[in-house]
């Protein structure tokens, strides 16, 4: 046939269902009984039997535009399957076409895709390691040997630092994915350390400087005044010529503030010309495309699960989960706002002395070689921060600031899964699970968080045998809430994606509006 069509999708009124039901496409007794969504979908297939087979009042003349009401059951799904042949579109993809809208509802893949880029970008960005070593900093690669004129090389392989640089950077992205908390906890400490630091140094040192001390991003060169090496104006970038004469070399490790603030009463800011920020910011490698894009899709997320809850939809676990890491991912970029991002070359800083003066390393200091590099979180801090020795033993409540963001932020990460309670699920035992899960790991975070300021509230009139049975009672509960909290974690994480294999049918349905907000699907 060669009449066209235009097809408008509205909810039919009863009079229209009405006439229709009397069509004999649709009561003929030889076609078998339906459901009712069957026979409501069925009214689309009679309107196109009616317009091949007859003409009568009931329908408009063919040489105008014909408009079909559908009902509102019909899915995308059962219109796909029918061959319609026009002169707009043909099964065999000829013809033209104007603005095509997204469907109106959304799939499992849409989901999962738009979550795991939350994590994948925030978690980039969040991650603020410390400089790689010089090895790492160069980026090697294996390469096929060069051709006849020797120009060309092609890259096959990477080497095994750039290797080692790429694995670290995905484990603690990985870690801050599935425990954002301890990225919490990890940037309140270097940022009280970096506060601590510039303070004590005093002018020009700021956070930023103090960051970079802290990260080993500056190298120490002690020279003395009759060495042949002049100390540059301005910093030098590792590898240059300096780094082969140059007779003292020191890269400040975390932990190392009363070195540098030692360096600092030494005259290390007024004797040296130390980076400027605008330096540092110039050698960081954030960008503003990335945040850009890591705000409009975490944005998008919690706008549209908002109206999700406004027009009664269901929401899928791994939104919640995912709307529980933004928060948790906002909070550690707060606190690494001026901590520089990416460095991969440290600063050179020469300070000259005089013949027979102390040197760093006469007076006890650990020497960092240049071939490794400050670690991010080395085991000591980590079990300080886990264990939180500063307030179960020493009752230092300024000094366990860490610790108890680690708490806090767990609970306030497993509190918000505990929303989804009342939720429904594959099955009784998958919720069962859910729940046994979120309590568990909230009650992981919120007794070791107790039990410390009772030791630490304690410890002020404590005897002896008080203090060593706090002590026992803090390690042991402490100890027990970890093993919980991991097992607890790994279960959410599961069941996240597990649920995904029954959700109810209002998770797939679409706010309209919330399709016109940029983002990435």
């Amino acid at each position: 046939m060669g009449w066209r069509f235009c097809m408008r999708v509205e909810q039919i009124t009863t009079q229209s269902r009405r006439s229709l039901t009397r069509d004999p496409f649709l009561n003929d007794p030889r076609r078998p009984s339906t459901s009712e969504p069957d026979r409501r979908s069925s009214f689309f297939l009679a309107l196109l039997h009616s317009t091949s087979s007859r003409g009568d009042t009931l329908w408009p003349a063919l040489d105008k535009p014909l408009f079909i009401v559908v009902p509102d059951a019909i899915t995308t799904s059962k219109l796909t399957n029918l061959d319609m042949s026009t002169n707009a579109t043909s099964s065999d993809g000829s013809g033209m076409v104007g603005w095509i809208s997204p469907n109106a509802r959304r799939n499992t893949w849409d989901i999962i895709v738009s979550c795991l880029s939350i994590f994948l970008v925030c978690s980039w960005k969040c991650v603020h390691l410390n400089p790689p070593t010089a090895e790492e900093a160069r980026c090697e690669w294996h390469t096929l040997p060069k051709d006849g004129k020797g120009k060309w090389v092609i890259p096959i392989f990477p080497k095994a630092p750039l290797r080692r640089k790429w694995a670290r950077r995905l484990r603690w992205m990985g870690i801050i994915s599935i425990a954002p908390e301890l990225g919490v906890a990890v940037s309140v400490q270097q940022w009280l350390a970096a506060r601590r630091l510039s303070k004590k140094m005093g002018e020009p040192c700021t956070v930023s400087h103090a960051f970079l001390f802290e990260m080993g991003g500056v190298i120490l060169r002690e020279v003395t005044e009759e060495s042949s090496v002049e100390a540059p104006k301005r910093p030098a970038a590792e590898g240059g010529d300096l780094e082969r004469t140059a007779s003292e070399t020191v890269a400040p490790t975390n932990g190392q503030a009363d070195y540098l603030a030692e360096i600092g009463d030494l005259g290390l800011p007024g004797l040296l010309a130390i980076p400027t920020v605008d330096e540092i910011t110039d050698r960081s490698k954030s960008d503003a495309f990335t945040k850009l894009f890591a705000l409009v899709q975490s944005g998008w997320l919690i706008m549209s699960s908002i109206a999700r809850v406004h027009n009664g939809y269901a929401i899928t676990e791994l939104e919640l989960a995912t709307m529980a890491f933004i928060v948790c991912a906002f909070v550690m970029y707060f606190f690494w706002w001026n901590k520089p991002f990416g460095i991969e070359q440290r600063w050179i800083v020469v300070r000259t002395t005089k013949p027979g003066n102390e040197s760093v390393r006469t007076r006890g200091r650990a020497v960092y070689p240049e071939d490794q590099r400050t670690p991010d979180l080395d085991w000591d801090s980590f079990v300080n921060l886990v264990l939180n020795e500063d307030l179960f033993f020493k009752g230092k409540l300024a000094e366990s600031y860490p610790a108890l963001a680690l708490y806090l932020s767990g609970m306030a990460f497993s509190a918000v899964h505990v929303a989804a309670w009342n939720w429904e699920f594959p099955s009784r035992l998958i919720q069962i699970l859910w729940r046994t899960s979120t309590v568990a790991a909230f009650g992981a975070s919120f007794f070791p968080f107790i039990v410390a300021f009772i030791s630490y509230l304690g410890d002020r009139a404590s005897t002896d045998w008080i203090g060593a049975m706090m002590y026992f009672l803090g390690v042991g509960v402490t100890m027990g809430a970890v093993f919980i909290y991991v097992v607890a974690r790994l279960f959410i994480v599961f069941l996240t994606f597990y649920c995904f294999s029954a959700m109810p049918a209002s998770a797939y349905e679409k706010v309209e509006w919330t399709g016109y907000i940029p983002h990435f699907s």
